[in-house]
């Protein structure tokens, strides 16, 4: 009976998107929650406290948030965990498989960064356009992104000087990465 009863409980939570998410109402624990439900490829429950949390930043004019929160929305919509489930998001009428919509969230992010004074932010952005410009054949773009991910990156190191910045394994700076990166697009500068 006991295994009989463990099964059904089981069956129920496995049935529930959002099972085992503990229940929030900050909004920077709901997209920390969120990326790890994407890291566990369970973009659907992650999906919806993304916004969830843009809600609530929007809500409380919270630039910096509302920054997070659209470029965390749309990397997970160029991501594999949300591909994974294109019927779901395609019977929703959420499903784009293009780049555009992720550039988008992630060109409204750098709009906020900037409004919020914030470079590592600003850096980022723009560092994931350069990446997504460049996936999608725009090389002219992808580069200007990557100089200005430079840029963004300097500006950052003067305002947060002890710092340490993400680096892709097997680089020593931010620039050698950037250039590594730009070298096949065959960015001029």
């Amino acid at each position: 009976m006991k295994i009989l009863s463990l099964f059904f409980v089981s069956f129920l939570l496995w049935g529930c998107a959002a099972a085992l998410v503990p229940q929030s109402n900050d909004p920077s624990t709901k997209l920390s929650q969120a990326q790890e439900l994407l890291s566990l490829n369970r973009p659907i429950p992650a999906e919806r406290l993304i916004r969830e949390a843009i809600d609530a930043f929007s809500l409380a004019n919270d630039k910096k948030g509302l920054a997070n929160a659209y470029a965390q929305y749309g990397l997970m919509l160029n991501s594999t965990a949300y591909r994974s489930y294109e019927k779901f998001w395609r019977d929703s009428g959420k499903y784009d498989p293009t780049p555009k919509t992720t550039i988008d969230y992630l060109e409204k992010s750098l709009a906020l960064f900037t409004e919020a004074s914030d470079p590592e932010g600003q850096r980022f952005s723009t560092f994931q356009l350069g990446r997504l410009y460049g996936e999608s054949g725009d090389n002219v773009k992808a580069c200007r992104a990557y100089d200005l991910s430079n840029r963004y990156h300097q500006d950052a190191r003067q305002k947060f000087p002890t710092h340490n910045f993400y680096l892709a394994q097997g680089y020593s700076t931010w620039e050698e990465m950037v250039a590594a990166l730009k070298r096949p697009l065959g960015c001029t500068s």
